[in-house]
């Protein structure tokens, strides 16, 4: 995950988009759509990075008590590392 504070940097191997057909009905087939997983994932790591470490732990703690320990554990993966 790119770290330079832009959500597309060209690495397009760092989102998980599925192989289809996309490039050929899209006018911007290298850039995720908005609505996808990939980009809600994107957002919602550069919004648990920019919070202050406390709220950062809480908001963790709650996504994996909502969504399941592996989705907890993939957002804190990204977010941290």
């Amino acid at each position: 995950m790119s770290r330079t504070g832009r959500l597309f940097d060209g690495d397009i191997d760092a989102f998980d988009i599925p192989a289809d057909d996309a490039a050929d009905r899209s006018p911007a087939p290298a850039i995720p759509f908005t609505w996808s997983e990939a980009y809600r994932h994107v957002c919602e790591v550069h919004y648990v990075q920019g919070l202050e470490p406390d709220a950062r732990e809480a908001y963790l703690q709650g996504v994996a008590k909502k969504r399941g320990a592996a989705t907890g554990a993939r957002l804190r993966r990204d977010a941290l590392t």
